[in-house]
C-alpha cells in the first residue's frame, strides 16, 4: 500500500471518542487529510462519500468495518 501523503486522503469510519482522536492524529501526523465517516449514516451514503473522496487507506474500529466496506474497491 502506498504510504499516505499531503495530496492523499485517509477515510476514517469511528464513533466519536479518544480511539477516534488518536486515528485523526495519526492521519495528521502521516501528513494526509482525514475523511470523517459517520458509521450512524446509511451505507448508500457512505459509499458515496467513499467513491468520492477516493481515500488510499480507510480506518475502522474493530466493530465498525463490516459487510459494505469490503466491497468497497478504490
Amino acid at each position: 500500500m502506498a504510504r499516505p501523503t499531503a495530496r492523499g486522503r485517509v477515510a476514517i469510519l469511528a464513533r466519536r471518542g479518544l480511539d477516534t482522536l488518536a486515528g485523526l492524529l495519526a492521519i495528521l501526523k502521516s501528513e494526509a487529510c482525514y475523511v470523517p465517516l459517520d458509521p450512524a449514516h446509511p451505507a448508500e451514503r457512505l459509499e458515496y462519500l467513499l467513491h468520492d473522496s477516493a481515500p488510499v487507506a480507510i480506518l475502522t474500529q474493530q466493530n465498525q468495518g463490516h459487510g459494505w466496506l469490503a466491497l468497497y474497491k478504490p
